[in-house]
């Protein structure tokens, strides 16, 4: 069975185009599998930033950001060439400034966690249905565009 990494970049809307995202992606796989094996998978989803609502030293910014799952305990060597070769990826696709992006590589385990944080601050019968309204997000854009993409703000 692959192991699946789950990848989430989040980036202004309209920032990064859509083919740009779908090489990203391919490549993504393709730098992941040179790193870490032939036996992964990677779940990339979108997240859409709303012009004006991301802030960096108190002024808008444009700034991306990128969180890799990874094997859980991945030793530092590891690691950093992976955050490189990441942020290489990003450049060379998006031509976007060096200090416009910020990448890490997670462990699973912590990435995991993280969304269970997200997910559980919504209780009871709302909770279902923001859950439903994500879902509806990633499947309408996954038909419309052929990535996972989903606006931070449910009501987009």
């Amino acid at each position: 069975m692959k192991k699946s990494n789950l990848i989430l970049c989040s980036v202004i809307e309209h920032d990064i185009d859509g083919v740009i995202r779908l090489k990203l992606e391919k490549e993504m796989l393709s730098l992941y599998k040179r790193h870490f094996g032939e036996g992964v998978s990677i779940n990339v989803i979108w997240i859409e930033v709303p012009n004006g609502q991301a802030y960096q030293a108190g002024k808008l910014s444009k700034t991306a950001t990128i969180l890799c799952s990874v094997e859980n305990q991945l030793p530092q060597h590891q690691r950093v060439p992976f955050i490189e070769d990441v942020c290489e990826l990003w450049h060379q696709h998006t031509a976007k400034p060096k200090n416009r992006l910020v990448v890490s590589a997670a462990d699973e385990e912590r990435v995991k966690y993280v969304i269970s944080l997200s997910r559980d601050r919504v209780g009871g019968v709302r909770k279902v249905i923001v859950l439903l309204k994500m879902i509806s997000q990633l499947l309408v854009s996954k038909l419309k565009r052929g990535y996972l993409s989903m606006n931070i703000n449910l009501n987009a």
